[in-house]
């Protein structure tokens, strides 16, 4: 028996969900002659495309068919692929998920969906001269970008408590400790788990091992207790052990690098900040990014001059700094005036890996994006009057 995939649905890969599991499909054509992806029960070797053996149905369950992809037995030929689903014989369903681990939560991003379509979002892409419109569950996610134990955990441990907790500070509401904290832990995890804290950390990596052979090579004269041949064994150890180090990475290494769990001493640091909950018009609105919760890298977030700014919609953002609030408390809330929603955008632009989001199609985002990384960007200093 062959179950076929119509051309309507392909796309270069897919996730089915199978009796609860993950399955992954690749190689798929993008724009196939005719239904070539089968799934065959009795022989899974169909030539070169990759083929998935199911071996046992699973049943259909009383999802959206806009979600679903439709399965059925059919014959080889394009006349499959113009049926409707709705007028075939439904013999097997599955759901439907595009491959990747999403960067930036769903729930997240559809705070910027498009008014007039939603579940889709207003992309702005570094390069590319216009916006699209996109499917949220498509943007922002990359193949097998976390373990499936660390996806289990951001989903259980920091996505699902704070999502409300977040709703509340959209609207303008005051949080316990406990909400704090889950907030912070929520900010520290959007930091580390794009695609920029791993890009920053192999970047910094050199750096970091000059400075540890350098430390290294200077206490080599008392390590060799004065031996001018050990000395030079010493030395030509460090050399080979660094070029060994640059050309491979300790696995430890990149493993940290993957990892998105925040540590204690950085939560501690983002609740010891003033939150400032800052408000705007719906006709400037706040942008996010790919990297959607900004920091001056070259400070990080324990200065004394540091600071954050996470926009949680197009009308709030979250800042944080060390400039203790007006009438102290915990959360102050402030309007932002268009200088200031223009900075924090600037902001979010700036530290784009590659896409900008907004509810809206407009010029603005890509003149900022066209301004490319690392132009100058000015702090933000409280004042009262």
């Amino acid at each position: 028996m062959t179950v076929v995939l119509p051309k309507r649905i392909l796309k270069p890969e897919l996730l089915l969900e199978v009796n609860g599991r993950p399955v992954r499909v690749g190689g798929v054509p993008e724009d196939p002659a005719r239904p070539i992806l089968q799934f065959n029960y009795e022989d899974p070797k169909l030539g070169h495309d990759e083929v998935v053996d199911l071996r046992r149905t699973a049943e259909g369950r009383n999802d959206d068919l806009s979600k679903m992809v439709i399965v059925w037995a059919a014959e080889l030929e394009r006349s499959v692929a113009k049926k409707r689903p709705e007028s075939i014989k439904k013999r097997h369903s599955f759901r439907f998920q595009h491959v990747g681990r999403h960067y930036v939560q769903q729930a997240f991003l559809r705070h910027w969906e498009a008014p007039s379509k939603p579940g889709w979002i207003w992309t702005y892409i570094r390069g590319v001269d216009e916006p699209r419109l996109l499917p949220i569950d498509e943007v922002a996610q990359s193949p097998g970008f976390y373990d499936d134990d660390v996806e289990r955990d951001l989903a259980r441990l920091v996505e699902g408590p704070t999502t409300p907790i977040l709703d509340m500070l959209r609207r303008g509401e005051e949080l316990d400790a406990a909400g704090r904290g889950l907030v912070a832990v929520y900010a520290v995890t959007c930091i580390k788990r794009v695609p920029r804290h791993r890009e920053r950390g192999l970047e910094m990596l050199p750096k970091q091992l000059d400075e540890v052979v350098a430390r290294t090579r200077a206490d080599l004269p008392f390590l060799s207790g004065g031996d001018p041949v050990k000395l030079e064994k010493l030395r030509t150890a460090i050399d080979v052990a660094r070029a060994k180090f640059e050309a491979e990475p300790p696995p430890e290494i990149l493993e940290y690098l993957r990892d998105p769990r925040p540590t204690r001493d950085q939560v501690e640091v983002i609740l010891r900040m003033s939150w400032r909950l800052l408000s705007t018009d719906p006709s400037e609105p706040f942008l996010t990014s790919d990297n959607p919760l900004f920091h001056f890298e070259s400070l990080g977030i324990g200065q004394s001059i540091s600071e954050f700014a996470f926009p949680l919609s197009p009308t709030r953002c979250l800042h944080g700094c060390f400039q203790p609030l007006r009438l102290g408390g915990t959360l102050e809330p402030r309007h932002a005036e268009r200088a200031l929603v223009h900075e924090i955008n600037r902001r979010m632009a700036n530290s784009a890996t590659k896409l900008l989001f907004a509810n809206m199609k407009a010029k603005f985002p890509l003149t900022l994006l066209g301004k490319g990384h690392g132009h100058y960007l000015s702090r933000i200093n409280w004042t009262y009057t």
